[in-house]
């Protein structure tokens, strides 16, 4: 019987991709706007006090630093760059094409390396390329000092300041986890009941504690799952906000309409955007978009975007948002809350997220901002 229902949920799983893909038949691409996490890296310091093997952690960190690209982890991106050249080929030439492509990249060395390991898979030079002996091609990204950088809201001070109470309060929305919170609070020997939204962070230094070859102890492997189901409460809350929302991602969704706009009044347009970020700009960037249903916290090298596309027979333009759990996985189309399916129209979809919508100068007003402020770049998640 269990495995009939599985049979049947798959089926059913199929079919409806399959009207999925046969709804897309009848559109073209007019651009991607692509927005992924890093690939797997090092743990960061601050939360390195959450692990259940804090010395052997930060032993195995020491070589490549804090909040670093592993080698697992430029795997992981060089997977990133196979799918963006797998899905987008139509759209790139073999060669780099300035005209083609636009990346950019946080002021993040995680980011940074990130975006170049994709490149190196979205550009192959296959033996042909610039000099014999190197098969690797250059590929240009853009990326803005941090304190400048309003796009990616990691310069927020009124954020900050809302982020800092979460994490340092008892939020009531947790309380369905107490139990959780219990068992992993009295195995780490460390209480995180009255401050529940930190279980987000130490379910990120479990999964890069893991991902470096280091185990947890079987007590909290068994309560992964529960630990995974309350992180990704605790980052709806922290990154999900709707009076915040904008503070963090309304810059972004700002430059999906402004490019928009030009591609529709027939202006020149790259067709493949590529944002190398962080976790919180993946889901930030999903939830002030209105997809659904909400993906929880984006694994290494997951991304979402944003496709504008155009139906062939009538010229209108719909958008239809993506969502990769990890580069190799299926695709999934999500759909944007009021639409009623995979692609939605691009002014309904306007009028559905405007109200979050925020230029410059309102969003540092909004944020309080401080050109003097000091900034980590290494301490995004």
């Amino acid at each position: 019987m269990i495995l009939f229902n599985v049979l049947l949920i798959s089926f059913y799983l199929h079919a409806s991709l399959a009207r999925n893909l046969d709804g897309l038949n009848g559109t073209e691409l007019v651009f991607t706007f692509l927005v992924h996490r890093h690939g797997d890296r090092t743990p960061v310091q601050e939360y390195l006090y959450l692990s259940d093997k804090p010395e052997l952690l930060q032993k195995i960190t020491e070589p490549l630093g804090y909040g670093q690209l592993t080698d697992l982890g430029k795997r992981r991106a060089y997977e990133l760059g196979k799918f963006i050249r797998n899905r987008y080929s139509d759209y790139l030439s073999p060669k780099y094409n300035q005209s083609e492509i636009y990346i950019r990249s946080t002021d993040s060395t995680r980011a940074k390396m990130t975006v170049l390991v994709a490149m190196a898979a979205v550009y192959r030079p296959d033996g042909h390329g610039w000099i014999e002996d190197i098969n690797w091609v250059p590929v240009p990204y853009t990326t803005v000092p941090l304190r400048y950088d309003f796009l990616m809201g990691f310069n927020c001070p009124r954020f900050d300041e809302y982020k800092k109470k979460l994490l340092t309060t008892y939020i009531p929305e947790m309380a369905k986890y107490n139990d959780v919170l219990d068992r992993l609070s009295s195995v780490l020997k460390n209480d995180i009941r009255s401050t529940p939204v930190k279980i987000f962070y130490a379910y990120d230094l479990f999964i890069s504690q893991t991902h470096m070859g280091i185990p947890v102890e079987p007590s909290i492997e068994k309560m992964m799952p529960d630990i995974k189901e309350a992180a990704d409460k605790a980052f709806d809350i922290l990154f999900a906000n709707d009076t915040l929302l904008p503070l963090k991602a309304g810059l972004l969704l700002n430059e999906f309409f402004e490019v928009s706009a030009s591609a529709v009044a027939g202006e020149p347009t790259q067709k493949v955007r590529i944002y190398s970020a962080h976790d919180n700009n993946v889901y930030a960037f999903e939830a002030i978009s209105k997809a659904i249903p909400r993906q929880g916290v984006p694994p290494y090298a997951g991304l979402f975007a944003l496709e504008l596309r155009r139906v062939v027979k009538t010229g209108r333009y719909v958008v239809l948002p993506i969502y990769v759990k990890s580069p190799g996985e299926q695709v999934q189309y999500l759909e944007i809350k009021g639409c009623g399916g995979p692609l939605c129209d691009l002014k309904k979809f306007y009028d559905i997220t405007s109200p979050y919508l925020l230029d410059v100068d309102e969003w540092k007003k909004r944020c309080n901002y401080d050109e003097n402020a000091t900034f980590n770049s290494e301490g995004f998640d």
